[in-house]
């Protein structure tokens, strides 16, 4: 029999039987795909970018879909690393799990304080997020609900994207953001050491000290205050909702980090909701419980457009 040009569509289901032969009825499902995406080929920079596939009507020969999969809100994450270089896929297992709630999700990769102090991380993550815009249509991404999510460090650099604007990158403002997560990061480095922490805050080795360029912090405020969040906050330039995340046993960012940010925000009115993880670490299963997860997932959910 000559072979036949057909689409999956057109394609004829066969007939045929067997004695004892099993039979499931056709499975609707949605698929999880990973890619590694290079938005700065000169300095190697990647995006884990977790796409979340809902199942289609069908597939061609080739096995790819036919029916075209629409767009998804973005999470834009940013994985903590005390800003030098990061594990991208330290949470890759659970960010695939909130894909699966109908999220494409990106891991986005910076270079570390090893290369240059801040603002770099802050400019990197920023071209990061460009990328993707720029190619919202390739990666079916809905630009009208992008959420910013970090953890650490990575929170930080998420804060510093939603309250910065278009500064420390000039040649790209922002789109709307419609929400941020920020799990139990640093918000005031020079404040870090006011409170019992099992790490150095001040030290020119310390993470804080390689953030503004291997310096002893106090013996630099000008360089620290560049690095606060809260010195961008204002009540007349609007922020996108946020969502706080911090225990209060943690052992390297003082979870009075959180409280300084959460005093501020709501001082200047922002829409900001704080959770406390009685007895939670610095990260951990805490953060990656399903309750937890579910919180995120509502926050999200309750500001899509």
């Amino acid at each position: 029999m000559e072979p036949i040009n057909a689409s999956y569509n057109e394609f004829p289901a066969s007939t045929a039987s067997a004695d004892g032969m099993l039979t499931l009825p056709k499975q609707e499902y949605d698929r999880i795909r990973l890619d590694i995406l290079t938005y700065d080929a000169e300095h190697g920079l990647k995006i884990l970018y977790i796409s979340h596939e809902p199942s289609p009507s069908g597939f061609s020969s080739s096995g790819s879909a036919e029916k075209a999969v629409s767009t998804l809100p973005l999470i834009f994450y940013v994985q903590g690393s005390a800003w030098m270089e990061q594990t991208l896929h330290a949470n890759i297992f659970e960010l695939s799990a909130m894909a699966k709630n109908g999220y494409n999700v990106a891991i986005c990769q910076y270079r570390g304080t090893d290369f240059g102090p801040f603002p770099l991380q802050l400019e990197d993550s920023k071209r990061g997020l460009k990328y993707l815009t720029d190619h919202a249509e390739e990666y079916h991404i809905d630009v009208n609900n992008i959420f910013l999510w970090g953890d650490s460090s990575g929170g930080h650099t998420v804060m510093m994207m939603a309250v910065t604007e278009n500064r420390f990158f000039q040649d790209f403002r922002l789109p709307e953001i419609r929400g941020v997560i920020d799990f139990y990061g640093p918000t005031h480095i020079a404040s870090m050491n006011d409170v019992p922490s099992t790490q150095d805050h001040m030290g020119p080795d310390s993470p804080e000290g390689r953030l503004i360029g291997c310096l002893a912090v106090p013996e630099h405020p000008e360089l620290a205050e560049k690095t606060v969040i809260m010195n961008y906050v204002s009540e007349d330039v609007p922020l996108a909702p946020v969502l706080m995340m911090h225990g209060n046993k943690d052992r390297l960012v003082p979870f009075e980090q959180s409280i300084e940010l959460y005093e501020c925000l709501n001082k200047n009115n922002k829409d900001v909701t704080f959770y406390k993880l009685t007895e939670a670490d610095h990260g951990g299963v805490y953060f990656w419980h399903e309750t937890t997860l579910k919180i995120v997932d509502n926050f999200i959910k309750d500001r899509l457009q």
